[in-house]
């Protein structure tokens, strides 16, 4: 069965938003300076990332918070705004959410790319 997409209805803030694209890579270092290097496996480009959602209301930010957390641990998909690729994530850590108003809220969460078929 296919992970559920994940369809805000805004794309993260650019303010504390961050994807990261991590390398996995052997390194055997020989006496003489000379380097040899490769990646780690399959996959060894797994991105990653901190998203945020700021001044939503109520109901928006609820729902963030309902999807990932339903989702946290089974995963999701996810086409980043600007890139043509749906790509598969979890979260890993907490779903933070601030209401910085009293009235408006902000959503962050932290994400890791997963590789599962």
């Amino acid at each position: 069965m296919p992970l559920p997409l994940f369809s805000p209805a805004m794309a993260p803030t650019p303010f504390g938003t961050s994807n990261k694209v991590g390398v996995r890579q052997r390194l055997l270092s020989f006496g003489d300076g000379y380097e040899q290097r490769s990646e780690d496996g399959l996959n060894a480009r797994p991105r990653s990332g901190q998203w945020t959602w700021a001044m939503l209301e109520p109901a928006d930010a609820q729902a963030i918070i309902d999807f990932m957390s339903a989702n946290a641990l089974t995963g999701f998909r996810y086409t980043f705004p600007d890139e043509a690729v749906e790509i598969k994530y979890r979260i890993v850590g907490d779903i933070e959410a601030v209401y910085p108003n009293g009235v408006q809220r902000s959503v962050t969460i932290q994400v890791r790319q997963i590789f599962d078929p």
